[in-house]
């Protein structure tokens, strides 16, 4: 074969590679700013439960970290317990992990994820009197007042207020409708199945109802990516907020009381019980934790486990 035709056999193999990969390039150049962009609205389907599903996998070149033997394992007295290395995946204390149960306010996750995703943080949006109907806390907004998404969210994730969870709700409908069914809940099922989340299911937006439920293992999914957004990230790990004429108060007392609790989120019905997801770091490791139907205290149960985690541990 002449030295030509082999170098013309060279470039042609070298195109027929780098040109498909170039279109794919140029793809992902397109589509990047829309993920989780606050500028645009990113209002998606998500139709395929695979999207998403390696969230949580161990990533690779991470070493576990040892456990410590001499510190006994602690007997929780929660119905369903998992603490896990954020980065790892590593499973530090589990107890029921996959036990399906009422959720609650942790139901809130996902409202915010969601939100987050599909409306720009400083809309500002007319309260309806739907708020007034909200059952359980409420951070009193009235009427005919306006609010930013921005600030509505603080209200969901500190205060739990389920009458922000209802005007969340009303404006994500008038955003996307054509639903039978709320948009804002179709979209965290499907958020969810995106996930991999097999158990996890919704039907209102407040956790009012049993029938939101999941298992400990799937929150800590959620908690996860509304830990790594920045946005949601900063409200999470807010004590105090200040709106107008209100000082809305977290009500995870653990943060900034306990050494090393960095966010979280709480929750509370007669049938879900007491519930608690937190994010703390100890020596530059993440620690993800979630307590459903606590039984005696979420506050206490969840400093428990905190502590254990720490010292059962070698960090």
């Amino acid at each position: 074969m002449r030295k030509k035709d082999k170098q013309d056999i060279f470039w042609f193999s070298l195109c027929s590679i780098a040109v498909p990969l170039a279109g794919f390039a140029g793809l992902l150049y397109v589509a990047y700013p829309l993920v989780g962009a606050d500028t645009e609205n990113t209002h998606y389907d998500f139709s395929s439960p695979e999207e998403h599903s390696s969230l949580f996998l161990p990533h690779t070149g991470v070493s576990l970290v040892e456990r410590d033997w001499s510190v006994a394992t602690h007997d929780f007295a929660a119905t369903a317990i998992i603490a896990t290395h954020s980065t790892t995946g590593q499973v530090l204390y589990s107890k029921n992990p996959d036990s399906v149960r009422s959720i609650a306010s942790l139901t809130k996750l996902m409202v915010a994820i969601v939100v987050r995703e599909n409306l720009h943080l400083y809309d500002s949006f007319e309260v309806s009197g739907a708020v007034l109907s909200a059952e359980g806390k409420k951070i009193g907004l009235q009427p005919e007042t306006n609010i930013t998404v921005r600030d509505a969210l603080y209200a969901l994730l500190l205060e739990s207020g389920n009458d922000a969870a209802i005007a969340l709700e009303e404006h994500y409908n008038e955003r996307f409708p054509g639903f039978d069914t709320s948009s804002l809940v179709y979209d965290m099922n499907q958020r969810a199945r995106s996930f991999g989340l097999r158990t996890t299911h919704f039907v209102d937006a407040t956790g009012i109802s049993p029938d939101n439920i999941s298992t400990v293992y799937e929150i800590t999914k959620l908690l996860k990516y509304a830990s790594e957004d920045p946005i949601l990230h900063r409200i999470m790990g807010t004590a105090e907020y200040r709106y107008l004429d209100s000082e809305w108060e977290t009500t995870n007392a653990l943060l900034h009381n306990e050494p090393g609790i960095i966010g979280g989120k709480t929750g509370y019905t007669e049938a879900a019980g007491q519930s608690i997801s937190l994010h703390g770091t100890v020596n530059n490791n993440e620690v993800l934790m979630v307590i459903l139907d606590a039984r005696t205290d979420r506050i206490l149960e969840g400093a428990r486990l905190w502590q254990w985690i720490q010292q059962a541990y070698k960090w």
